[in-house]
């Protein structure tokens, strides 16, 4: 990532692209490449950006009707509409970044245990096949109390899930884990997807605070270049 990156701002500026004209999908450029700035950007950098941000900032703003200008400034002369829509975006966009952040946090999250030589092998396991904790001691020639320690920490990071069977616990991938798995690996050599497996997910999602239950997605991918 560098300022270079940041350029199509400039275009837009030089253009006089007004703020009701602006590209669609640029929020989703924005928010994508500002996250990974601040992931592992250094000071001079993030600098750059902010004065590349401002720049572009002050040229919407001097295009803007002068009601959204008095909102953006805070000016008491402002119309409530405006105020409210200006709030409203800036909101919008932390929704924005935070859900980008907290997607591609998921995405580290998966590869980091997928590239785990003490979990892979259950990874693995249950990409083919759900299994009992037994069932993998066996698998993986480990020791049963191992397993049940490893699946643990699976069940923590939202890798593995279980169903009840009679008296038997089944381990199983959860639908966001074997996403991320099948992305890794030739598709065509995995299961396909249980629709049951995510109809228990979605149950047991029910059970949990609609504040906490899914971060936003970016539905639509950036239509800009560089």
């Amino acid at each position: 990532m560098t300022i270079a990156n940041w350029s199509f701002l400039a275009h837009l500026i030089e253009e006089g692209v007004a703020p009701n004209r602006l590209p669609a999908n640029l929020e989703s450029v924005i928010a994508e490449r500002l996250e990974e700035a601040l992931a592992g950007a250094e000071r001079a950098e993030l600098d750059d950006i902010k004065a590349t941000l401002s720049d572009f900032f002050s040229a919407l703003l001097r295009q803007s009707p002068p009601d959204a200008a008095a909102a953006v400034r805070g000016a008491a002369s402002a119309s409530e509409d405006s105020v409210a829509a200006f709030w409203l975006g800036q909101v919008a966009f932390a929704q924005h970044l935070a859900a980008q952040a907290a997607e591609r946090r998921a995405d580290d999250r998966f590869t980091d245990v997928f590239s785990n030589a003490s979990l892979v092998g259950y990874v693995r396991a249950l990409a083919k096949s759900d299994h009992t904790g037994r069932e993998l001691a066996t698998l993986l020639s480990v020791r049963p109390e191992t397993v049940s320690r490893r699946l643990n920490e699976l069940r923590e990071l939202g890798v593995v899930d279980y169903r009840r069977d009679g008296t038997s616990l089944y381990n199983f991938l959860t639908p966001q884990a074997r996403a991320a798995f099948d992305s890794l690996v030739e598709p065509e050599a995995l299961p396909h997807r249980d629709p049951a497996k995510v109809r228990l997910m979605r149950s047991r999602q029910q059970n949990v605070s609609n504040t906490f239950r899914d971060w936003p997605t970016l539905s639509n991918p950036p239509l800009l270049g560089n």
